[in-house]
């Protein structure tokens, strides 16, 4: 397929070379020509190019590129099942877990229980409706204008009482309720993620090696959100949509429960482009424990724990300090590098 696509590649850049080359050899006859019939010619090419000059050497070029886009878009898939297999493959093998701690003489209570926590094994799952991002399993949309116009397709009202746009928002909200998740990122030392994540370095951060990927979902980032409503805006495009379902249907067949719910997750992990810098890895559980968020077992959900790291400014390096020794990994404080031209984090080796 790959060797496919190169050799399309290939011909549209030839026909590009070929294409300017033709139109710059019969300029330059025209020019060179000087009988009355050529003059004229050359007038009339004089005045094509002046109106068409670059659409007409340079349309195989615009093409080629326009031919990149198209394909780039079409490569682009988010929702497929292959996207979701794909998208598995760039999980790193080593995550990173950012935590805040405040000042020890404001909020002990909580300091100790993250600490505790740390000390456990032991990972903070949050209800999705509890993060900082108000737009977090929401990625999708139905615009009112055609709920009120098209409609969605009798089945889908039918099954899920679904009426209007307002109470498709209210379902998909009730979705992102039926689990609970947890965040990593794939680099240590972003000073953004120490300053939003770690309260300004005053937290630590935890190093996790991956163990099993089964529940980590790598998070797509996208400039706009998901129009899924383009499916039912006619009597065709409905038509379009059952068989799209049915074909979907079909698809899902092949594949095992635990990957069916796998996908049904990946496609909650789709946030805007201004979160990027958070190279964000997921983890999702689906057991709901219960519905405020609640710690889970790090090995249980396929992560094992092989260094600490302290922010430079954090009140609480020794006891980070010594639940590193007790657990038997890695202790490192990470402080900035004035030194520097960069705006940069180094990494300092304790244990």
């Amino acid at each position: 397929m790959k060797q496919k696509k190169l050799r399309t590649d290939i011909l549209f850049l030839i026909i590009s070379i070929v294409w300017t080359i033709i139109a710059g050899s019969l300029y330059l006859f025209f020019a060179k020509n000087e009988n009355s019939d050529a003059e004229n010619l050359l007038l009339i090419f004089k005045i094509v190019i002046r109106v068409i000059y670059f659409p007409i050497p340079f349309f195989p070029i615009v093409l080629f590129f326009l031919h990149k886009r198209s394909k780039a878009k079409g490569e682009g898939k988010p929702l497929s099942l292959e996207a979701m297999r794909e998208s598995k493959k760039h999980i790193p093998q080593t995550v990173y877990k950012f935590c805040s701690l405040a000042s020890k003489n404001s909020d002990d209570t909580l300091n100790n229980s993250k600490l505790r926590s740390l000390k456990n094994n032991e990972i903070w799952f949050s209800k999705c409706s509890d993060l900082n991002d108000p737009f977090e399993g929401l990625m999708f949309m139905f615009p009112e204008k055609d709920f009120s116009k098209y409609g969605l397709p009798e089945e889908i009202r039918q099954k899920y009482s679904v009426q209007n746009s307002e109470e498709l928002i209210n379902l998909l909200s009730d979705f992102r309720n039926e689990y609970c998740q947890t965040s990593f990122s794939s680099t240590n030392n972003d000073v953004q993620m120490w300053g939003y994540y770690a309260n300004g370095c005053r937290g630590y951060c935890v190093e996790y090696n991956v163990l099993n990927q089964e529940m980590l979902f790598p998070v797509s980032y996208l400039n706009k959100r998901i129009i899924l409503s383009g499916f039912f805006k006619s009597k065709k495009q409905e038509r379009i949509c059952r068989r799209y379902l049915k074909q979907l249907n079909k698809s899902l067949r092949g594949i095992s429960a635990k990957e069916l719910i796998q996908y049904y997750l990946y496609i909650q992990s789709f946030k805007y482009s201004k979160w990027s810098f958070e190279k964000e890895i997921r983890a999702i559980d689906i057991t709901l424990l219960n519905d405020k968020g609640y710690n889970q077992s790090a090995i249980n959900s396929g992560l094992q724990p092989i260094k600490i790291i302290a922010g430079y400014l954090s009140e609480y390096i020794e006891e980070l300090k010594q639940i590193a020794s007790q657990l038997g990994i890695s202790f490192s404080i990470m402080k900035p590098n004035f030194e520097s031209n960069k705006f940069e984090l180094v990494e300092q080796k304790i244990l």
